[in-house]
């Protein structure tokens, strides 16, 4: 006989070799099948396209950026078995800007002057340098007029002048001198005393 497979099954035939005649017995089945084969066939897997990327997690300093896809079809009966899912790629590699960072502002300095008008200031430093288009710093040093009030102006007077003739040619005259006044007293300053 032949053995062949075919469409899942196995045939196997048989030819006559004597025909029946004068109401001979009839020639029985020439051929059989058989079914074969009948583990299912394996099922790989199949996956939908991948998606676009989404955002990226970081707007800078590295970060990462992601596409996913999809089973639409799980493997069976020992298929191919499913690729990645998701797919990942680093985004924004640039440095993130740094800040300028200042100290707090430091106690206020004295007057420069005690009147007529002086500054006083204060300042800070810097903790951390801009960076990377960072904010640049701000003024580091704040000053703030004091003591505006007029300084007090003392009296101010001239020299002596010479002694002036006697008033008496004899027994007990008296003769004088002067001197002038160059600059007034002011806002409380020195009065003045011209003996």
């Amino acid at each position: 006989y032949q053995r062949r497979v075919h469409g899942g099954t196995h045939t196997r035939t048989r030819q006559v070799v004597v025909e029946p005649q004068h109401d001979g017995t009839e020639c029985p089945t020439l051929a059989e099948e058989q079914p074969c084969n009948t583990d299912p066939c394996p099922i790989d897997c199949l996956v939908s396209p991948f998606g676009p990327f989404d955002d990226c997690s970081a707007v800078c300093g590295s970060g990462t950026r992601q596409r996913l896809r999809t089973i639409v079809t799980h493997p069976e009966h020992g298929g191919r078995e499913c690729p990645k899912l998701s797919q990942t790629r680093v985004c924004n590699t640039d440095p993130c800007p740094i800040h300028c960072e200042v100290s707090h502002w430091g106690p206020m300095s004295d007057c420069s002057v005690t009147c007529g008008g002086g500054t006083r200031s204060r300042t800070r430093t810097v903790i951390t340098e801009p960076q990377y288009g960072g904010n640049e710093c701000p003024k580091l040093e704040m000053k703030r007029w004091c003591n505006t009030e007029d300084c007090p102006v003392d009296c101010v007077v001239t020299e002596w002048a010479g002694w002036g003739k006697c008033s008496e040619p004899c027994g007990d005259g008296t003769r004088t001198r002067t001197r002038q006044i160059a600059v007034s007293n002011k806002f409380g300053g020195i009065p003045c005393t011209l003996r």
